[in-house]
């Protein structure tokens, strides 16, 4: 999977098609110039237009998954942030990228998790040391 933005995409295919599409036109009226053969000229310009074809339905096809993909994302952030939901079936729809991203959850929860012990642990570990000192101290972050 390449990750590009999707006016990127279309003017790729843009320039592709258009590009393949002059080239048909240049080589059909060179041969039927130079050769005098109109039957084999008309061939080269036909095969160029089913290969543009074949290529806009191909990019088509290759943007109208991105739009779903994109939307079962949103669709996906929108559960995650009003009901605290973690991925599973869900991400089985969008496929690699679903377990890629399942599995990025996790790690970051693990994390999350992670930090968040070992947070309470130093508080607990300042209030602890504060309770045994009998001279008064001033405790003071970075910032003062």
């Amino acid at each position: 999977m390449i990750l590009i933005s999707r006016s990127l995409f279309i003017f790729i295919m843009i320039f592709l098609l258009f590009g393949v599409g002059g080239l048909g036109y240049y080589g059909y009226e060179v041969l039927q110039r130079e050769t005098g053969a109109a039957h084999e000229a008309e061939w080269y310009f036909y095969w160029h237009l089913v290969f543009i074809v074949c290529v806009a339905v191909f990019s088509g096809g290759a943007l109208f998954r991105s739009a779903n993909l994109s939307r079962e994302l949103d669709k996906l952030i929108l559960l995650s942030r009003k009901q605290g939901y973690t991925p599973g079936a869900g991400m089985r729809k969008l496929g690699k990228m679903g377990e890629k991203i399942t599995l990025l959850y996790f790690e970051l929860s693990s994390l999350n998790e992670k930090k968040t012990l070992k947070i309470g642990t130093q508080r607990d570990l300042i209030e602890f040391l504060l309770g045994i000192i009998e001279t008064p101290l001033v405790v003071a972050d970075v910032t003062g």
